[in-house]
């Protein structure tokens, strides 16, 4: 059987883009996270500084912390809900529960990149509230379209007018129904006076 003969075609859909302000925050937040989760790739792994930095006893553990809170502080310039701050928190609360453990922790924090969840889900928060804007300006045009009076008709290109009356004569008069109508009108006008 052919591949894809009865599968549907592809639709287009609207691509979604990110206020500059929004762009701006998660191009930051997803930098940062990598370079502290994924920077470094060793072929077989990919480390970052947080689990390195976390090697040296309390204080790399203190900077690492203080490294996570800044990447959940500037995710909050684009004006995340409490709840989602909350789950950033959470995830930064169990990395640095795994990493107090001595050496298992260490271990762990090679595998649970606290930093790298944080942007993905800040990456799908904010793709999902411009899809929401989106979807709302798209309703609100529909609405506005069906609610809205329909345009005028359109005016004729030329409009012909009887000399001897003055009145526009129809689009389908022909300068020789003209005379007959120009006569025709005449009478009546007359025949109204007597």
């Amino acid at each position: 059987m052919v591949k894809g003969l009865f599968s549907k075609k592809p639709t287009a859909e609207p691509v979604i883009t990110l206020s500059k302000r929004d762009a701006d925050v998660l191009a930051k937040v997803e930098s940062r996270a990598k370079l502290l989760d994924t920077g470094l790739d060793l072929g077989f792994a990919k480390v970052g500084l947080d689990p390195i930095i976390g090697l040296i006893p309390v204080m790399g553990d203190l900077v690492t912390v203080g490294l996570s809170l800044y990447i959940v502080r500037t995710a909050q310039e684009a004006e995340i809900p409490r709840h989602l701050t909350r789950k950033m928190m959470m995830n930064i609360g169990v990395d640095v529960a795994i990493g107090i453990v001595p050496l298992i922790g260490d271990v762990g924090d090679f595998f649970f990149k606290a930093n790298d969840r944080n942007a993905k889900m800040l990456r799908e928060h904010l793709y999902k509230r411009a899809q929401r804007k989106y979807d709302d300006e798209v309703a609100a045009a529909a609405v506005k379209a069906a609610t809205s009076p329909p345009p005028p008709p359109p005016l004729p290109s030329t409009l012909t007018i009887d000399s001897g009356s003055g009145l526009p004569l129809p689009a389908s008069a022909t300068p020789s129904k003209t005379n007959g109508l120009k006569s025709a009108v005449s009478t009546f006008i007359k025949g109204k006076g007597q």
